[in-house]
């Protein structure tokens, strides 16, 4: 007589041996596995069972592992990761028992049955696509991290990304490593300079990424995010092209209204402007990445979440505030139609040289 029954602290001691203790998806790499006591008691309490067992005859012969992407830090670091915030992730079956392929479609099932009781938009695995001489053995017995790509199908899961963020990220590192490379060469007294056709460059690798990165993420941030990294170059084409406008003149015609001119005009160094901007870009860039990485509950923000991004948020809002007063585009009498206190020009440090 065969039946299925979850995976849950009660039922692991009947698992297949290699899988009572196992961390490894609950573990990022180069990390210490935790106690497994206390995240089987942590995914229980946020999620319930956390995957199925099936026996035949009282002899445990598959199971299959899952829950909410969170759970498992692993999957973070994958060539294909990461999974959905707001999706379930099987991240790992176990199959004993080469004469009965069928045990592991019904684990896929009660899955995917499962996942649906609880309101979860949809459910997630690594797939893998084996060669044509790939037999039975090399495909499901055994333990089982990553799953024929055709078999996934035939249960409709949906390719997301078939490379994984490998290129991406690869690309990443590169300008990386080529922009700190140049910048040793760059900063004030300089010694090399960036052209046009290096700046546009950069400008266009820049936003393909902040674009790519963020494809398989929630709608909201892949909205957000390219536009939290990219703000500073935004802010400043925007601003430098409302001026002209303003004064009726091409918005093609070079002028000296872009923000590294405005430092300039008033007293900045070399040296301190491009500090200045390097620490307005340092403060947006921790805000994307918070916003990107700083892990969400599927059922509400919790209070750590809200707090960090609020505090990551109110620093770029600050530094980016403080920017615009000083170099003058947010003035005085902006602040004043919004009711914020303004010292009067007499009450302002002033600075001067005697005759």
């Amino acid at each position: 007589m065969s039946r299925v029954d979850h995976l849950t602290r009660g039922t692991v001691g009947t698992a297949p041996p290699p899988c009572v203790e196992c961390m490894w998806w609950q573990t990022r790499p180069g990390g210490r596995p935790g106690s497994r006591e206390r995240w089987t008691r942590e995914a229980e309490d946020s999620f319930g069972p956390w995957g199925k067992l099936y026996a035949e005859d009282g002899r445990t012969i598959g199971q299959i592992q899952y829950g909410p992407s969170e759970v498992f830090p692993r999957a973070l670091t994958l060539p294909a990761g990461p999974p959905s915030r707001d999706a379930v992730l099987i991240t790992c079956a176990y199959l004993t028992d080469a004469t009965s392929p069928w045990v592991l479609q019904s684990l896929f099932l009660a899955a995917i049955g499962e996942s649906k009781d609880r309101g979860y938009p949809a459910l997630e695995a690594f797939g893998y696509r084996y060669g044509p001489g790939s037999g039975f053995a090399d495909r499901f017995l055994a333990h089982r991290t990553i799953f024929p790509v055709d078999f996934l199908r035939d249960f409709g899961f949906q390719p997301q990304r078939t490379a994984g963020r490998v290129d991406a990220a690869a690309i990443a590192a590169i300008v990386s490593g080529a922009a700190f490379g140049f910048l040793r060469y760059n900063f004030y007294p300089a010694t090399i300079f960036m052209g046009d056709a290096g700046a546009l460059m950069l400008g266009y690798l820049l936003a393909a990424l902040s674009i790519q990165g963020v494809l398989k993420t929630a709608a909201a941030v892949s909205l957000v995010f390219p536009l939290v990294v990219l703000a500073l170059p935004i802010l400043d084409t925007s601003f430098v092209i409302l001026k002209r406008i303003k004064h009726r003149q091409p918005i093609y015609q070079a002028d000296r209204w872009h923000f590294h001119h405005r430092f300039a005009a008033i007293g900045y160094s070399q040296r301190r402007s491009a500090v200045h901007l390097y620490l307005w870009c340092a403060s947006l860039s921790a805000l994307a990445l918070a916003i990107r990485f700083v892990p969400n509950h599927r059922h509400g923000w919790d209070t750590i979440t809200l707090v960090v991004l609020g505090v990551f948020g109110l620093v770029a809002l600050a530094t980016t505030l403080t920017t615009l007063y000083v170099l003058e585009i947010i003035k005085p009498r902006h602040l004043r139609a919004v009711g914020l206190p303004v010292r009067s020009s007499e009450d302002m440090p002033q600075s001067g040289r005697a005759a």
